[in-house]
């Protein structure tokens, strides 16, 4: 197996990791723990849940930025084409700069809801408030869609752009 393929394939399994906690907060966790009729339980759940997949979804995280600079290698971009907006005009380059600015905001938006988190946690309040239960929610969708799109992206620049 060549250096290549092993970076793409673990490209491709931190995807499917961060892909498939996604879904599965979403698909199974949620409507379990909306079961749970107690907001104060339904919040602590939804805490314990987090702080346990943290470390792994950071993990795959840090592993797809790492091999997707990797990856860019052996897409022979050199890192000064990424400087050079005339790159951007070209198939490659439209669709690597679409997946580059995807992943920009999967970043900033996880960002977002952990630091949001961790201010009411350390104020004192849970996770009860609907302002900060909405946030959570719908950065996680947004995530999600962000995930799918730049997974598309991805195979797209695989096929040439």
């Amino acid at each position: 197996m060549t250096v290549k393929f092993l970076m793409l394939y673990l490209h491709l399994v931190a995807a499917m990791f961060w892909i498939g906690e996604m879904l599965t907060l979403m698909l199974i966790l949620t409507p379990v723990v909306y079961r749970q009729g107690d907001t104060a339980k339904r919040a602590q759940l939804y805490h314990e849940v987090g702080m346990q997949s943290r470390p792994w979804m950071l993990g795959a995280l840090a592993l797809l930025v790492a091999t997707g600079v990797g990856n860019l290698y052996f897409l022979n971009v050199p890192w000064k084409t990424l400087f050079d907006l005339g790159f951007y005009r070209t198939p490659l380059g439209r669709t690597l700069g679409w997946k580059l600015l995807g992943v920009l905001g999967i970043l900033l938006l996880t960002v977002l809801h952990d630091v949001a988190m961790a201010r009411l946690r350390a104020r004192g309040g849970t996770v009860t408030r609907g302002s900060y239960r909405a946030l959570g929610r719908w950065v996680g969708r947004l995530n999600l869609l962000l995930g799918l799109i730049v997974s598309w992206l991805g195979l797209r620049l695989m096929f040439g752009g």
